[in-house]
């Protein structure tokens, strides 16, 4: 009897430590809650799980977030593909276990990266972890510029990515996003008005911020012309300097008040002084050349301020514009002298 009761409790020992020594990170149960075959509250029950069960984490996740009460507490998180102490394999959601041994911080961590690789795959999760964990390696302004225009790349996709999360199920409320901002060094995530969508924008701030640690100086003075794009808040948005906004889905040029031509004006000073963020300027002065441009534009500012910046965009001698650049503005200011003619809505101030 008592080696078979020896033996028995080696058994359990050696289950108990099954998942320890599968070579996958453990994850402790924090809350009593059931092992699923499916990433599903309803689905059927594997095994019910208690509080201090170790699981083997076999990095896969459910490719959405769900939305389960977990003592008294609404949790919006993911389901994780996980493997218990005695082999059973099977789904468990995630705000029901932690990281084992880790601190609030290192948590907190993991809890982010788990809902970043169910929303957007597990390739584009570690190249997001790769680029924020770069951020205390940056000691030049030279570094800085590739880890921006790196971390802009990503923000690109995540934006079509999140746009695509909204239209997958129009009638659903999209998942609370505003975590992501948590885990990005350099940019903030906002919700759209009236889309079901998130975008990330850059935190001017936060370049700012970075830009006094570094040698050089191109990197302050990009930060410096974000500053004067973006003077409310210092985030980019889509109502840039430049615009008067009608509302929170439309705006007006405000082509006439001087802001187009200060920010070439500094975009050109900057380049003259250096080349690391040419690629960013060079966007942003193209963004400004189609809010005066655009053929469906309409403006705040009457003619004669319209054409009097004009004029002194042209007479800057501005070396960022090309020579189309000054040729399609001299073409603009000729449909700006005949606005009737040309179809062009002035003076929006007066409520024309």
């Amino acid at each position: 009897m008592g080696a078979l009761s020896f033996t028995s409790l080696l058994g359990l020992f050696g289950c108990k430590n099954q998942a320890k020594n599968s070579g996958h990170p453990i994850l402790i149960v924090s809350y009593p809650v059931s092992l699923r075959e499916q990433a599903d509250e309803k689905s059927a029950e594997i095994e019910q799980l208690e509080s201090g069960d170790e699981l083997a984490d076999l990095n896969r996740t459910s490719r959405f977030l769900a939305s389960i009460y977990l003592d008294g507490r609404l949790r919006q998180e993911p389901w994780l593909w996980v493997e218990t102490s005695s082999g059973r394999q099977g789904w468990v959601f995630a705000g029901a276990v932690l990281p084992e041994g880790t601190n609030t911080d290192q948590q907190l961590n993991w809890v982010l990266e788990k809902r970043f690789q169910a929303l957007f795959g597990l390739q584009l999760s570690q190249r997001w972890k790769a680029w924020t964990s770069r951020k205390d390696l940056i000691t030049t302004d030279s570094a800085f510029a590739q880890v921006l225009r790196e971390g802009m790349a990503l923000q690109d996709t995540l934006n079509q990515l999140m746009a695509t999360l909204a239209t997958r199920d129009p009638g659903q409320t999209p998942p609370d996003m505003y975590w992501l901002g948590d885990s990005s060094p350099y940019f903030i995530i906002q919700q759209i008005p009236n889309q079901n969508s998130y975008s990330l924008f850059l935190d001017y701030k936060a370049v700012g911020k970075q830009a006094t640690q570094t040698s050089g100086e191109e990197d302050d003075r990009f930060a410096q012309i974000g500053f004067l794009t973006f003077p409310l808040d210092s985030i980019g948005s889509t109502l840039p300097a430049w615009v008067f906004p009608l509302s929170l889905e439309e705006s007006c040029s405000n082509l006439g008040a001087g802001m187009h031509f200060n920010i070439l004006r500094a975009i050109d000073q900057t380049l003259q002084k250096g080349k690391l963020f040419a690629p960013e300027l060079m966007a942003l002065k193209n963004w400004i050349l189609d809010d005066i441009l655009d053929k469906d534009r309409s403006y705040w500012q009457p003619q004669e301020k319209i054409l009097t910046e004009l004029g002194q965009i042209r007479k800057a001698k501005l070396t960022c514009l090309t020579a189309r650049d000054q040729l399609a503005l001299e073409a603009r200011q000729a449909m700006f002298e005949s606005p009737e003619k040309n179809n062009l809505h002035l003076n929006r101030r007066t409520g024309e």
